[in-house]
């Protein structure tokens, strides 16, 4: 086996020996550095993703946070408008009902007297 794979071997290195030039290796090279060029772009704009995420995290906390007091205000603003609104249908009520008991008294008072 080794006599069969020896030259076989050989022409492969010799292959690989023949294509590599100077050239080719620059290129290489400097494919691999706009590469990691490329990369230290793509990582600067993923910090600047990451904070401008946090930014925005942090403005909807704040938003939600003035979402629940202005529920609790329209919460407690809508309790007192029932409580005003109740006390003021309730004043009429007693004000029409007073007026009818008072004309009904009087009317039962002036046919107590009459008769």
């Amino acid at each position: 086996m080794q006599k069969f794979m020896k030259p076989r071997l050989k022409k492969v290195f010799s292959d690989f020996d023949s294509g590599i030039n100077r050239s080719s290796i620059q290129g290489l090279l400097k494919q691999t550095d706009e590469i990691k060029d490329m990369q230290r772009e793509n990582i600067r704009r993923m910090a600047q993703n990451v904070e401008t995420t946090e930014s925005l995290l942090g403005r909807s906390e704040n938003i939600k946070g003035y979402a629940k007091d202005l529920e609790k205000g329209t919460a407690e603003l809508d309790t007192m408008m029932r409580n005003q609104n109740w006390w003021c249908c309730s004043k009429w009520c007693l004000i029409i009902f007073g007026t009818l008991a008072a004309i009904i008294a009087i009317g039962i008072v002036t046919l107590v007297i009459v008769a």
